[in-house]
């Protein structure tokens, strides 16, 4: 069984961090953030974008929201990036299968736009939609206004990234603006915030009730890799991850000073981002991974990172104490 993984590689427009300081429940300010098309339906992968977009292909037409956790960066002159939720696609597996869009969307500046007027509900039981009104004020005119959705784990999966709000009162100059979504059945029970960027970015929290209890991501066990290699090898790694609610996907990062070199390349080849389960279910497996190190990734010591996702849309970016030593 294969799990095939598209990657796509997304500079935030402010650094948020570096690998060794930064882990994913940091966060980031999601007025920095490049953003994604707006029918979004999974978490997605870092794609530079800083005045041009350049990505991966993907293998399917979905859209994928960009994750806040996932936004950690070098400097973006180093062109560097830290890769965040990696996103299965499934073919014929009980493992759901998510895609990637082929290009994002980059909000424009919201120069001097003021949010006024918001209406978020308190609370909106799993199952049912969820609407936002706000009325944006702009005496240049307003291009484009959106929403976005937020939770403990990130950016939600079940909101498009960013919402477009559709005006339904008032003119380019100030009116009021309206976005929904549907929020799933097995959304987590928890606080979620919604962000209405302009010239001050206003949030508000609503709570999600009736949904899944579960609000923990994937735990990752038993992860296995050699101590080193060399350059041109092919290594496996292998890992157990389990959660009561299923694992949507998991995948291994690998970074050296970055997670990508100076020209953008990642620092390792991996191939077709393919994963295999060895054995167990989705709810509790083994799977293993093989990258290779080509002839010009760097040397010495790599950190291994690992992103995860359960059914409900729990997940986590972290790296982890393993470390491998390359050498020439």
């Amino acid at each position: 069984m294969r799990i095939r993984l598209a990657l796509i590689a997304l500079v935030a427009l402010t650094a948020c961090g570096t690998p060794s300081t930064r882990s994913a429940s940091d966060g980031c300010d999601p007025a920095g953030c490049v953003t994604l098309p707006d029918d979004a339906s999974t978490a997605g992968e870092s794609r530079a974008a800083a005045g041009d977009s350049r990505a991966a292909a993907a293998d399917s037409n979905d859209e994928t929201p960009l994750d806040a956790d996932a936004l950690r960066v070098q400097a973006l002159v180093t062109g560097d990036t830290l890769p965040g939720d990696t996103v299965p696609t499934v073919p014929s597996d009980t493992i759901p299968a998510d895609t990637v869009p082929p290009d994002p969307t980059v909000d424009p500046a919201p120069g001097g736009s003021t949010i006024s007027n918001v209406s978020v509900p308190s609370s909106v039981t799993a199952g049912n939609t969820v609407t936002f009104e706000w009325t944006v004020t702009d005496p240049d005119g307003v291009e484009v206004t959106t929403a976005r959705v937020g939770g403990p784990p990130g950016w939600v999966t079940w909101c498009p990234f960013p919402m477009l709000g559709t005006r339904i009162s008032g003119d380019e100059r100030s009116g009021t603006y309206r976005a929904s979504c549907d929020v799933p059945a097995n959304a987590p029970n928890t606080t979620y915030t919604v962000f209405f960027l302009g010239t001050e970015t206003v949030q508000r929290d609503f709570v999600v009730t009736g949904g899944s209890t579960d609000t923990d991501a994937p735990t990752i066990s038993n992860l296995s890799a050699p101590a080193t290699a060399s350059l041109g090898d092919s290594i496996t790694i292998t890992w157990r991850a389990a959660d009561p609610s299923g694992v949507k996907y998991s995948f291994v990062w690998f970074a050296n000073g970055g997670f990508a070199s100076g020209n953008g390349v990642s620092v390792v080849d991996y191939g077709d981002y393919g994963v295999t389960r060895l054995s167990g279910d989705e709810f509790d497996g083994v799977y293993s991974q093989t990258v290779r190190f080509r002839d010009d990734s760097p040397t010495g010591t790599y950190t291994l990172w690992v992103s995860r996702a359960d059914l409900p849309g729990n997940k986590v970016f972290d790296d982890t104490p393993v470390r491998i030593t390359v050498s020439g």
